[in-house]
């Protein structure tokens, strides 16, 4: 290829449905004025109707409302999601040279023969035909469009970069030396028919596309600084670098200044870079039609088969079979599609990879957990559907497998892979219901003193009794509750609370019973010293109980009837007594006697002190309870109640709590005397961490009854190009109109690009 002009005498548009162009096709129909006014024409119609049906407000499927609706390729595609590859290479880069037959690359290519033996090469690679175009729209787009020139012409045809983009992997054309983006005119060292990607129409008719991806090496100097590297990307250095105005020796000093920094670079290690030329000098060999000459083609990739040369017969077609298979983008439908042009696959080693799953169930009934979100450290993340299995593709090694699902405790598991599949079924515990406390106090409304013994009970089955100073404390989960209050002697109360994410309280003023309710009322004092006993419990044989105040005096209220009342309190004998009440209120004072060690002395007060570490604990952590106990006559008996319906006995205990809360738990140690001690203290269990919900995912209804903004915009793009297409048209007269007169001027002659 010597000549550095492009010739730019027909725009050569072909649509699916034509006959498919043989290995090396050398013309194409042209588009008449006619034709292309006719299919302006009808797509303005189109678009017109599709703005009319289209409500305002509506986007098509997988956009939001400011993005563009996604742009039709022509031609067949397969798309896979942009999650997953075939293999670990996720970049593919191919670096094009120009006009060297294999053997002056071996003779006279240093640099590009030792990475031949570093990594692999195909020994027996060959270009489709002269000059250059048809070999860069062979690499890109499947077909020899225009053998035999080198002219801008401009197809409507599926490249690689229709298949990347339908599979959601990212693309770019760099090419060294181009002015400005997608440049379609010549400007030395730059030349258009070694930039292929402005012949398809798709992209060179669509500014904003072809200038996001077409752009020059700054553009690729911008890329790798930022971290923004495509998965696949041509290279194409000017005619100086490439070799095309220089020699074999140019390019290979041009590439090893410019690849070698790059294979240091992190991206490389799931990368490729295929180097080849765009066709031989002074050769038209080949195969199934190809007829471009032999040429150099290396792999370079950490997963390159070291050293290896593939004999099999391979071309630029290949090349494109080749970048679909690794990058998962199925193909254009053209020759990369066919048996006769395979992938290249042989030039790569892989890693063996082994299926890593299971099933993610709930522990309690083994039902399978859809929508837990499961995750393989450095492999990746999956969702279980409705059968609640995962699956994941791994390598020999050792891994977490971490699994999380709404309303379950996470679990992370360690598993090691050895060269067979690993099978790894997960149960999750449920995660407890937070709980948060439910406090108040009780008292009576006629005098405003705390009612000890008051019953509090939330819906019926859960209850906590008044202390001394008339508090209680419960717990439950969000929700609201009934809550009833009862005392011996006043009238029983009810209130509703409502439990929102914090402690709720509700206080309880009780009114007195009618008169056929009497009290019986009196003092215990020392008998001894005659000294008021405070904290003395008074009880019925009905089961009423009052304690003593600091004058010793108690209160019952009771209906008529005959009781034994017995008045027990720390350090003394209890003593009994029998009361008739009929009809009428009653006194009853006690007289208790100090308790004795059995030696005819006093013992000493039985004193008790509780302590508990952690006092905070989470669900499942032991908190570790001492009674320590002084005075009084041993042994002691010591009784723990922990307040969530489970007891133990001893001085010291641990206890570990299932669901959270507020939880009291009261011991009580009794002499050998029968003196009796107790002693109260609160446990707040917290919950554990569960992981946060993936956000919740958004969409927009259409607003029917209004005129799409978006067929307004389409009606006027439509107007725009048929403007552009007449003004267009009327250009490519007037070239073709000079063209004809200046070709009757000389005698035809053919250059090779």
């Amino acid at each position: 290829m010597t000549g550095r002009g492009t010739e730019r005498a027909r725009v050569v548009r072909t649509y699916p449905g034509e006959p498919t162009a043989t290995t090396c096709d050398r013309s194409a129909p042209p588009l008449g004025r006619s034709s292309l006014r006719a299919a302006i024409a009808v797509a303005l119609t189109s678009l017109f109707v599709v703005g009319l049906l289209l409500p305002a407000g509506v986007v098509p499927s997988g956009t939001s409302g400011a993005q563009p609706a996604p742009r039709s390729t022509p031609g067949p595609s397969v798309g896979v999601p942009a999650s997953s590859f075939p293999t670990p290479i996720q970049h593919v880069f191919v670096v094009v040279l120009e006009n060297a037959a294999r053997s002056t690359v071996e003779q006279k290519g240093p640099y590009m023969v030792s990475l031949a033996q570093r990594y692999a090469q195909a020994t027996e690679y060959y270009a489709i035909c002269h000059p250059s175009a048809p070999n860069y729209l062979a690499m890109t787009g499947g077909v020899g469009h225009q053998c035999g020139s080198d002219a801008w012409n401009v197809y409507n045809t599926t490249s690689i970069a229709d298949l990347l983009e339908s599979g959601g992997r990212t693309w770019a054309a760099y090419d060294e030396s181009m002015p400005t983006a997608c440049d379609t005119t010549d400007a030395y060292p730059y030349a258009v028919k070694h930039n292929p990607f402005v012949y398809y129409a798709d992209i060179v008719d669509n500014a904003s596309r072809c200038a996001a991806h077409d752009g020059n090496f700054t553009a690729w100097s911008t890329a790798l600084a930022s971290g923004q590297v495509p998965n696949f990307a041509l290279f194409t250095p000017n005619l100086t670098d490439d070799g095309h105005d220089t020699s074999v020796g140019t390019a290979d000093t041009w590439l090893h200044g410019w690849l070698s920094p790059l294979l240091n670079e992190s991206f490389f290690a799931s990368s490729v870079f295929f180097v080849t030329y765009d066709e031989s000098v002074n050769d038209n060999t080949g195969y199934n039609g190809t007829m471009g000459g032999h040429v150099f083609f290396a792999a370079v990739s950490p997963y390159a088969k070291t050293g290896y040369n593939l004999t099999a017969n391979a071309s630029h077609y290949s090349l494109l079979s080749t970048v679909e298979w690794l990058l998962g983008v199925g193909n254009t439908g053209q020759h990369d599609g066919t048996s006769s042009f395979p992938p290249l696959r042989d030039l790569f080693a892989f890693p063996t990879e082994y299926t890593v799953g299971g099933v993610v169930r709930a522990a309690d009934t083994l039902a399978p957990i859809a929508g837990a979100r499961v995750g393989l450290s450095g492999v990746g993340n999956a969702t279980t559907g409705a059968t609640g299995t995962f699956s994941f593709a791994a390598t020999n090694g050792s891994y977490r497998l971490t699994v999380a699902a709404d309303g379950f405790l996470p679990n992370t598991t360690p598993l090691q892979v050895a060269g067979a599949p690993v099978e790894l079924n997960v149960t999750l515990a449920r995660a407890p219901t937070p709980t948060y406390a439910i406090t108040g106090t009780v008292t009576d409304r006629a005098t405003g003193e705390w009612i000890t013994g008051a019953l509090v009970s939330l819906n019926a089955t859960v209850s906590n009794r008044s202390n001394r100073t008339g508090a209680y404390d419960l717990a439950a989960p969000n929700g609201t509750y009934t809550l009833d209050a009862s005392a011996p002697g006043f009238a029983a109360a009810e209130a509703v609370v409502t439990v929102a994410g914090a402690p709720a309280g509700v206080d309880f003023a009780l009114d007195r019973l009618p008169s056929a309710v009497y009290s019986l009322s009196g003092r215990v004092t020392a008998a001894s010293s005659g000294v008021p006993i405070e904290g003395a419990e008074v009880t019925t044989s009905s089961g009423d109980l009052a304690v003593t105040n600091a004058s010793g005096g108690f209160l019952l209220a009771i209906p008529n009837g005959s009781y034994r009342v017995t008045a027990a309190a720390a350090g003394f004998v209890p003593q009994n007594a029998s009361v008739d009440v009929a009809g009428s209120d009653r006194t009853l004072d006690f007289a208790l006697v100090t308790l004795s060690n059995g030696s005819g002395e006093n013992s000493t007060p039985l004193s008790l002190n509780l302590t508990a570490a952690p006092t905070d604990p989470s669900v499942g952590e032991s908190s570790h309870l001492t009674a320590a106990v002084s005075g009084g006559t041993p042994p002691y008996e010591t009784r723990w109640d922990f307040g969530d319906g489970t007891n133990a006995s001893g001085g010291a205990v641990a206890h570990a709590y299932a669901q959270p809360g507020r939880y009291q738990v009261t011991v009580v140690v009794t002499d050998a005397g029968g003196q009796v001690a107790r002693a109260s203290t609160v446990i707040s269990v917290d919950a554990p961490e569960s992981p946060a919900p993936p956000p919740p995912s958004s969409a927009a209804g259409p607003s029917a009854g209004a005129f799409s903004p978006i067929a307004a915009a389409l009606l006027a793009a439509a107007a725009i190009a048929l403007g552009i297409a007449d003004v267009g048209l009327v250009r490519s007269l007037r070239r073709s109109r000079a063209r004809a007169s200046r070709a009757t001027a000389r005698s035809p002659g053919s250059t090779r690009g």
